[in-house]
C-alpha cells in the first residue's frame, strides 16, 4: 500500500511538471509573436520559433512553423 502511494505521488509529480513546463513555453511563445508583431510586420510568413525547457532529465520543445498572419 506504500508503494503505490509514493507511484502515484510520484506520477502526480511528473504530471505537474510537464504540466507547468507547457505553460511557460506557451507563455513564451506568444511574447515572441507579441514582440514580433509589435515591430509593425503584420504579416509574416516564415515566422521560426523554437523553444527548449529543460527541467532535470525532462525537456520541451515546442516550434512554431511558418504563421501566416
Amino acid at each position: 500500500m506504500e508503494n503505490e502511494k509514493l507511484e502515484r505521488e510520484k506520477l502526480l509529480a511528473v504530471i505537474n511538471t510537464i504540466f507547468v513546463m507547457s505553460a511557460k513555453a506557451g507563455i513564451q511563445f506568444f511574447g515572441k509573436l507579441q514582440e514580433h508583431l509589435d515591430t509593425g510586420l503584420r504579416r509574416c510568413d516564415d515566422f521560426w520559433t523554437n523553444f527548449r525547457i529543460d527541467s532535470g532529465s525532462c525537456s520541451l520543445r515546442l516550434c512554431a512553423v511558418a504563421l501566416n498572419l
